[in-house]
């Protein structure tokens, strides 16, 4: 049987394709132009999907956050993102004795701390992408960057590059106070801090998936 699991952005939404227990493909859709057909007979799990997404699943669809149960926290759970939950609900399951940091790196960076089994979450910063498009947002004098050049600074595009790597290495020092857990990484700019810790790509979806599975 084949098991569904969706991860929705503000643009784009992901669909992890499990058959025998293994990921064996993710798709990328527009939620403008979503027209995806399930199998027949298949398991679908979603987490932070639109309510106009909702109506196009199939009726045995299952929202993640009624599928955690016991998750222990600090946090006010009503004001946790949805997929922070959800993985570092999985990371606490699947790693109880264990000192882990998860950092997903999409439009924003997260950090959650999980501690034996209990997560104590951690700051958010703007994501890298994010970063570089704030420039042109508040200044129309301000370029976009698309290469980071860190000669010297003789004009605009090599002042924001410095800048830009300042930033990035204000977030790699953050992530080195953690050195006595387990760093896990993930999303879409997890490869710019690679030296930091283990990159796991598709971790929501493996999160997702395993909410069907006692651990």
């Amino acid at each position: 049987m084949q098991t569904y699991t969706i991860d929705s952005g503000n643009t784009f939404l992901k669909i992890g394709v499990f058959q025998n227990n293994v990921l064996t493909d993710v798709k990328k859709l527009s939620i403008q132009n979503f027209d995806f057909i399930f199998k027949e007979n298949s398991s679908v799990i979603y987490s932070n999907v639109s309510k106009e997404i909702t109506s196009l699943l199939p009726r045995n669809a299952k929202n993640a956050n009624d599928l955690i149960t016991d998750f222990q926290t600090f946090y006010d759970q009503n004001k946790l993102g949805i997929d922070r939950k959800v993985i570092s609900y999985y990371l606490q399951k699947k790693f109880p004795n264990e000192k882990l940091l998860l950092v997903d790196t999409g439009s924003f960076i997260t950090l959650d701390e999980i501690d034996h089994g209990k997560h104590l979450g951690g700051p958010i910063f703007l994501g890298l992408g994010n970063y570089l498009r704030s420039y042109p947002e508040f200044s129309a004098n301000l370029p976009l960057l698309r290469e980071i050049d860190l000669t010297e600074m003789t004009n605009t595009q090599q002042a924001i590059s410095h800048a830009y790597a300042a930033y990035v290495d204000m977030i790699t020092s953050q992530l080195k106070k953690y050195n006595q857990h387990r760093i896990i990484l993930t999303g879409g700019d997890s490869q710019k801090l690679k030296d930091c810790g283990e990159i796991q790509n598709n971790l929501i979806h493996q999160a997702l998936f395993s909410l069907q599975n006692s651990f």
